[in-house]
């Protein structure tokens, strides 16, 4: 057979942990075998040419403005896919009468693949893995269909009959998986992918350079980042506390959000606090800090585990964020905060108590054992093999 392509990565914009992963497991995959052909595909582009941006917009605005509203809607589409997955199996094969089955973006699906001619198909979005499980019971294809999980949930969302290897963040998540039915040989744990950069000896003086600051060793430097949507605790008064506590020095990552960066730009250089943009120097950052600050995505839950650093979240109203930031509390690597209070508190508790801040570093280099990402490109590269 003739393949026009090794391996297509399906992923999604819905934030920007889904491709952030997409792009460390492509990274990692070239500089194992840089013949490889790889795509990297944005699904909800290819199957909904024409509304796509208005599903991401809507997305962002959610997340932004009715989190509550998004967690409701998180709790309640894990009924509906289980529903589903109990509606498919009853169904026939090749059932065109299956409403789960629309067949105008199946047709799109099938057009891409056909020109492309991929060996396998790696899903980093767990949607993508739903349909492209039902395209092959439908077309009857045999092609490899792997799916990397991008949080530390075990959600039915993720789960589709005819997917065929499933690389996940930790053991519990394999275990909870296994009790619902998907085979053991199937999962595999990698933890999650994250930028090749976190794995490495950095020259963290960068840090200094392009801030212009000086971080002397008994300094404790706070990292604050709300990810790419730049989703950052609003209450100025709480800048202002931080500004007054001197021991701290601290660093603000507002990503993409210019509301936040011009709100909390008057801070900047405010005797010891410094207000960033987007940065792409976030490594050498988390290696060069004692804490970071964040939402509980789950590509910086485990950029902070690959950089040791002790994590304390807030504003964990998301579905999948919760379920991080339980396994944050569960394994001691960090701490939920859900007030402005907690949080001041936590921190000095931190600096003051250093025994504390060691066991959370000792807890966080335990649960780097999990990170295996050279065992996932392995496993894609002996696949496209089998072809």
């Amino acid at each position: 057979m003739n393949y026009n392509c090794d391996i297509v990565i399906f992923t999604a914009r819905f934030g920007n942990g889904h491709m952030s992963v997409t792009n460390s497991i492509n990274s990692a995959l070239i500089k194992k075998n840089p013949d490889l052909n790889i795509q990297i595909v944005d699904f909800f582009e290819l199957v909904y040419p024409n509304f796509y941006e208005i599903q991401y917009k809507a997305f962002e605005f959610s997340v932004k403005n009715t989190p509550k509203l998004y967690k409701l809607y998180y709790q309640a589409n894990d009924k509906f896919n289980k529903l589903e997955q109990k509606i498919e199996q009853k169904a026939e094969e090749k059932d065109l009468r299956n409403p789960f089955k629309p067949l105008v973006t199946m047709q799109r699906l099938d057009k891409f693949l056909k020109e492309l001619n991929p060996k396998l198909i790696l899903s980093t979005f767990p949607t993508c893995t739903r349909f492209i499980s039902r395209y092959k019971q439908m077309m009857s294809k045999d092609i490899t269909l792997c799916t990397c999980l991008t949080d530390v949930v075990d959600k039915y969302e993720w789960i589709a009959r005819n997917n065929d290897i499933y690389f996940v963040p930790t053991d519990d998540i394999k275990d909870s998986l296994m009790s619902k039915g998907i085979d053991s040989k199937k999962l595999i744990v990698t933890g999650i992918p994250v930028r090749q950069e976190f794995y490495m000896d950095l020259d963290c003086s960068i840090v200094e350079k392009i801030l212009d600051i000086d971080i002397k060793q008994d300094d404790f430097v706070i990292l604050l980042m709300g990810g790419g949507m730049g989703v950052l605790p609003e209450d100025e008064e709480f800048y202002e506390w931080l500004s007054k506590f001197e021991p701290f020095k601290v660093i603000i990552v507002t990503g993409n959000n210019k509301q936040i960066y011009n709100k909390l730009k008057k801070f900047n250089k405010k005797i010891n606090i410094n207000v960033l943009g987007y940065c792409k120097f976030i490594p050498e950052l988390m290696k060069k800090s004692n804490v970071i600050v964040t939402k509980p995505g789950g590509i910086t839950l485990f950029e902070s585990i690959a950089s040791k650093l002790p994590l304390i979240v807030f504003n964990t109203d998301l579905g999948q964020e919760i379920e991080n930031a339980k396994y944050i509390k569960n394994k001691g690597i960090g701490y939920v905060e859900d007030s402005k209070e907690g949080l001041k508190e936590r921190l000095v508790e931190l600096y003051i108590n250093k025994k504390q801040h060691k066991n959370v570093v000792y807890n966080i280099e335990k649960a780097s054992k999990n990170m295996n990402i050279d065992m996932l490109v392995d496993t894609l590269i002996e696949e496209t093999k089998k072809c």
